[in-house]
């Protein structure tokens, strides 16, 4: 019986080690940014036990290209490229990134885990980045019945008027021994 138990603890172990370790959160798809005034980016993480760091990598296309910090991407968050255990101002163990995608394409997210006995794990994602641009609103300004359509331009101050936004309550001492009423608080 104690042979079979310890068998069994060790197979959990094993694979709960594994998909502990092969656990990342990243995007399937993202846009791109497409000029300085409207910025979109996607975040990866990786979701293990007890590790040293990473090494992310981004590659971009089918093959082994990596993709150029800067030209292809930009790092908001975290480090790309060389190995980091993380710290201030990056996650602990270098756990997190943050990249703005710069030009479509499919990205290939590879982080390289040095775990805390020294072996490897490296977990990939795919990632495609698409150009989504957004159309601007050429609409006109318009009056309805009730409602107008001003695409977010202040209409004017409106003076601030406590007895407009005052609801009077009655205090009800003891609502252990009553229904709370309408109109009473507690």
């Amino acid at each position: 019986m104690k042979k079979l138990l310890a068998l069994l603890y060790l197979l959990i172990a094993f694979t709960t080690g594994t998909a502990v370790a092969q656990s990342m959160n990243a995007p399937d798809t993202v846009c791109i940014s497409p000029d300085a005034t409207n910025k979109r980016w996607a975040s990866m993480n990786i979701s293990i036990g007890t590790m040293q760091g990473i090494q992310w990598r981004i590659y971009i296309g089918a093959g082994s290209t990596l993709a150029v910090a800067g030209v292809d991407y930009n790092v908001l968050y975290g480090v790309v490229g060389t190995y980091s255990t993380g710290g201030a101002p990056n996650s602990v163990g270098n756990r997190s990134i943050t990249v703005e995608y710069l030009k479509a394409a499919r990205y290939r997210v590879e982080a390289d885990i040095t775990l805390s006995n020294g072996t490897h794990r490296v977990v990939t994602r795919y990632t495609v980045a698409l150009n989504c641009p957004m159309t601007i609103c050429k609409g006109q300004n318009t009056t309805m019945a009730g409602f107008t359509e001003d695409f977010g331009q202040a209409t004017g101050n409106i003076p601030l008027d406590p007895a407009r936004g005052s609801i009077d309550y009655t205090f009800q001492a003891n609502p252990a021994y009553d229904d709370l009423k309408d109109n009473y608080y507690v």
